[in-house]
Formats: C-alpha cells, sequence, structure tokens
C-alpha cells in the first residue's frame, strides 16, 4: 500500500465518517448474533439423521421422531417416560400427568400431526409441528379443536416452532374462536436462547437424554439434539442475514459497507506501517527498520556472532487480524527459549515457533499496539544492556 492510497482511504473515512459509524452502530447487534450462532453451531459432521436422509428439515422426520419416543407403546421400552416428560415441558398448570395416565398416541389420525387422547379423562393435547416454518392452513388449529371437542376436552394446543419468530396466524379466526381455542396454544420453539424461556431442546430433549435407562435411546435422542440445534442456529444466520440486507438498502448503506470492507482489506497493511513509523528512526540496537507488505522487520543487531532479528507481522485475514511478534535467529539448533526468553522478563510468554528452537514468538490481539509498542521498546532496552 502506497502513502497515497492511505492519504485516500483516510479521506474516504473522514467524509463518510457520519455514514460509516452510524451503519456499525446500526449492524452491531445483528454482527453480534451472527457471531454468536456460529460459534454456538455445532457442525453436524457425522450424524444418523443426515446419513438417512437429505430431508432432515422436513416436518415429518420431526413428528414421526417425538411421536416413537412419547408413544409408551414403542419399542424405546422406556414405557410412558418421555410421555410424562413431554407433558412436563408443556406446564404444569395447564395439563395434569394424571389425565393421560392411559393416554394413547395418534399421528396424522384426523390429519393432526399428533394427539394425546386418553379416554378414561376424556382429556386430549393436539400437537402441531411446524419445525419446517410450514405456513398455517386456513383454520388449521379451529378445525382441529372442533374435531376433537366432540369426545374431548382439549387441554392444550402445542405449537411446536423452529425458533421464536413464528407465531399463530390467527388472521381468519372468528372472536369465538381466538376466546375459546387461543389461551390453550403454548408455542414452543425446537431451541431458543432466550433466558427461561421453554424450548423443546431444553425441557424435552435434554431431561429426556438424562433420564433414559438404555444407551441407544440416549444415543439417538443426542443426535436428534444437535439436528436440532443445527438447524436452529443455520436459520437464525438466515435471519440475521435478512437484517443485515435490510439494513445495506437503506440509503447509502451499501456504498458505505463496500467503504468498510476495502478499508479492512487494506487494515493489515496499515497496521504494519504504524509499526514501521514508530521504530524506522527509533529501533536502537538494532540497525534497521523495513516494512515488506504486512511484516516489519528489525536487523542489523550480532551478540556472540550471533544476528538477532525481530519480526511484527499480521494475518492475512483482516477480520482475524493479530499481530505476530518473533525473535528469532537464522542460525539453527540455536535455542532462543534457553538464551533469551529465560533471561528477559519480557519474553516469559514466548513460545517456539512451529517447534523451531530458533524462533519464539507470541501472538497480540488487534487492540493491543500499544502492549507491542512496549515489548519491542522494552526488549531494545533488554538488547542494548547486553552489549553496554
Amino acid at each position: 500500500m502506497k502513502i497515497e492510497e492511505l492519504k485516500y482511504w483516510r479521506h474516504v473515512f473522514e467524509s463518510r465518517y457520519n455514514d460509516i459509524i452510524g451503519l456499525i452502530s446500526d449492524c452491531k447487534v445483528i454482527g453480534d448474533n451472527f457471531k454468536k450462532n456460529r460459534i454456538n453451531n455445532d457442525d453436524l459432521k457425522f450424524n444418523v439423521f443426515t446419513l438417512i436422509s437429505p430431508k432432515y428439515h422436513y416436518e415429518n422426520l420431526h413428528s414421526d421422531f417425538i411421536f416413537s419416543f412419547i408413544d409408551p407403546t414403542k419399542k424405546h421400552k422406556e414405557n410412558d417416560l418421555y410421555l410424562k416428560l413431554f407433558i412436563d415441558m408443556i406446564d404444569i398448570e395447564l395439563v395434569k400427568k394424571e389425565d393421560f395416565r392411559t393416554a394413547k398416541i395418534y399421528r396424522e389420525v384426523d390429519n393432526i400431526d399428533i394427539s394425546i387422547r386418553d379416554a378414561n379423562s376424556k382429556k386430549a393435547i393436539i400437537v402441531e409441528n411446524k419445525i419446517n416454518n410450514a405456513v398455517d392452513q386456513e383454520k388449521q388449529l379451529p378445525r382441529y379443536y372442533n374435531l376433537l371437542k366432540k369426545e374431548f376436552e382439549i387441554v392444550a394446543i402445542i405449537y411446536l416452532t423452529l425458533d421464536d419468530c413464528k407465531t399463530v396466524n390467527t388472521s381468519d379466526w372468528s372472536k369465538k374462536e381466538l376466546d375459546k381455542i387461543k389461551p390453550l396454544i403454548k408455542q414452543i420453539p425446537s431451541y431458543t436462547n432466550l433466558e427461561g424461556k421453554r424450548s423443546l431442546f431444553s425441557n424435552w430433549i435434554q431431561p429426556a437424554i438424562e433420564a433414559s435407562k438404555r444407551s441407544e435411546n440416549k444415543f439417538i435422542l443426542q443426535q436428534y439434539s444437535k439436528l436440532i440445534k443445527f438447524l436452529n442456529t443455520n436459520n437464525m444466520d438466515t435471519a440475521s442475514l435478512k437484517l443485515f440486507r435490510e439494513k445495506l438498502l437503506e440509503a447509502n448503506n451499501l456504498e458505505t459497507s463496500m467503504s468498510i470492507k476495502n478499508m479492512m482489506e487494506e487494515l493489515p497493511e496499515y497496521l504494519a506501517i504504524r509499526i514501521e513509523e514508530k521504530f524506522i528512526n527509533n529501533c536502537y540496537p538494532f540497525e534497521k527498520v523495513e516494512r515488506l507488505g504486512t511484516a516489519v522487520y528489525f536487523s542489523g543487531f550480532t551478540f556472540d556472532n550471533i544476528p538477532l532479528l525481530l519480526r511484527v507481522a499480521f494475518g492475512e485475514d483482516p477480520f482475524n487480524c493479530k499481530y505476530l511478534v518473533n525473535f528469532y535467529t537464522e542460525k539453527e539448533k540455536y535455542s532462543m527459549v534457553e538464551q533469551y526468553r529465560d533471561e528477559f522478563k519480557i519474553l516469559s510468554t514466548f513460545n517456539p515457533s512451529e517447534g523451531k528452537e530458533n524462533d519464539i514468538c507470541q501472538y497480540y490481539n488487534f487492540n493491543q499496539e500499544l502492549k507491542v509498542i512496549e515489548l519491542i521498546e522494552t526488549l531494545c532496552i533488554e538488547l542494548k544492556n547486553l552489549i553496554e
């Protein structure tokens, strides 16, 4: 990067300062959420559900899975353990477990995804699965409610969603339906980051893993928990990108973001220039400071006939920009640890670079420029004391 280019980007930044600061401020929450999702995103890697079918995000898979576990008659051999835990997830005040001691679980009967019906207590629970983000059909929940109310008292309608955002579409409901049915609806996301909110992941899958006595059941539930977390974080990534796109469509934000991107790409070289400018005329006992691209080299110092060099470099990736400081000699099989790290307190945190005896290094974060400068200044003093 030439000085002229630095001046150009300084001009760009100064002329669009308010736009740039405003965009960064507006996008901070979006960016923080995106980063958090990436950190929490547990790559599926080897997962039984993705191996079986590429349709692991489809509604039927999730409904079939839940049905297979909460039905006491299925092959998991844990009796009604998973059904009780599922009812616990709903709400103790809404649903009493004793009302479902003789419950039967139905899949796609009366077009309902899953229904839990007890012929003795005459109580029922409707489970509508929207983990695949499918839209609500016309008066979908009122239709299911009216079908079952002929024989049962509906005590809860579980509306399973992928995340916290999706809600029941009640735009075509009558006032009577709203008054009667809406209080029964319990919207439960498959996964959530909101503290204190119930989710399928935290309030059914995790307790089910802990309570399972059979290792096969634990394994399958663990695999499903990874799938749920993966689908949810991927969906949150999409939501973050959608918000970011909408922000870019405002005013001149796209042009402003391109200015930021270009400056980020030039940032490593600019940081190197700052170090070069700081020490180019103040590098004794080194004789020379020279910058090559994004690295600054200190050379010309020899002790006991061993040339010692210092390098401060910056990663090529501007979004993971760190200072890498190397203190080294080109003489092979020369232990910098024994000769200098243990001798100089300022180098006590340095470690051999890629197993090399003749090179010790330390990383510093982007916001630690002052620490890097302090390190260089202190090291120069220590080396100067060696020869005086």
